[in-house]
């Protein structure tokens, strides 16, 4: 079981990269950004391209599921992350271009250091029981981090700054979401009736601004870097939650900590390399 739950994981790690690759492309085709976000996603629904990859992500995030429930997490989460590979391919393959070098090793740089994160990171089942104080903090400060990165007045920041806090709002909005998401399915292995309960209410606030966050952040033409914050961001934000809202031990020996300490070094020095991964079609996006 173990060794079809880590194919699994890999399967997952391609349909979710194709998914990401496919809606960033069209994204980017959606070249002004004078039209209001709801208008933005009513072109991208009408997109078979995007519907496409929407479809291979969903997809994706099933496969996973089925992975984390054959398999242990501490193994399964790690595969995950070869993900940036598969979106750097996809990408470069939907542009016609080859993966840049820099593209290569930024994703390589991102992917050793979050799976060293992944390492020291609590492993258990969790709890059960969702508090309600903590869970709504959580959910307030997470949908806060992605509205706030897409009020940033695009005059006077970035394309790259910009670009990294909208994917950090996703993925912030998703991690959250993703550990509510467990405590949920943990309750409804013992009743169905649990997703009916005020957490899923929240699980879906997360999902749809995680959703417009991360479709406003491919728009920008930083694909590369947008992933890797996202896949980042994404599962700390769990892991995060899971120790202020269900309790989940930290590490804190010396040991631990400099490890961590280490990962975190690799992770933002492969995040600034893929920065400066811009696709020829980004100059146009930034211009308009």
């Amino acid at each position: 079981m173990y060794q079809l739950a880590v194919v699994l994981a890999v399967v997952a790690a391609l349909l979710i990269a194709v998914g990401a690759a496919l809606q960033s492309r069209t994204a980017v085709g959606v070249r002004s950004e004078r039209i209001s976000r709801i208008r933005f996603l009513l072109i991208l629904i009408r997109q078979p391209r995007w519907l496409t990859g929407a479809v291979a992500s969903v997809s994706g995030v099933a496969v996973h599921v089925v992975a984390l429930s054959i398999g242990p997490v501490s193994a399964i989460q790690p595969v995950g992350t070869v993900g940036l590979i598969f979106a750097v391919g996809a990408r470069s393959a939907l542009d016609r271009t080859r993966p840049s070098t820099r593209a290569l090793i930024g994703s390589g740089i991102v992917i050793v250091g979050l799976a060293a994160f992944l390492v020291v990171l609590p492993h258990g089942e969790g709890s059960t029981h969702v508090p309600a104080r903590g869970a709504v903090g959580m959910t307030v400060i997470a949908l806060g981090i992605a509205g706030v990165a897409l009020a940033l007045p695009r005059r006077r920041v970035s394309l790259d700054v910009r670009a990294a806090a909208i994917a950090a709002g996703a993925g912030a909005s998703f991690g959250v979401g993703a550990a509510l998401i467990g405590a949920i399915g943990r309750q409804a292995a013992a009743s169905l009736d649990a997703v009916l309960g005020w957490p899923t209410l929240l699980v879906i606030a997360l999902l749809l601004v995680g959703g417009v966050a991360q479709q406003s952040a491919y728009r920008l033409a930083r694909f590369a870097e947008v992933y890797a914050v996202v896949l980042v961001v994404d599962p700390l934000s769990a892991a995060f939650t899971g120790v202020l809202v269900f309790g989940d031990q930290i590490p804190t020996a010396p040991l631990n900590l400099a490890w961590v300490a280490l990962a975190a070094g690799l992770t933002a020095a492969g995040v600034v390399v893929l920065s400066h991964v811009h696709p020829a079609h980004s100059r146009e996006q930034s211009a308009t």
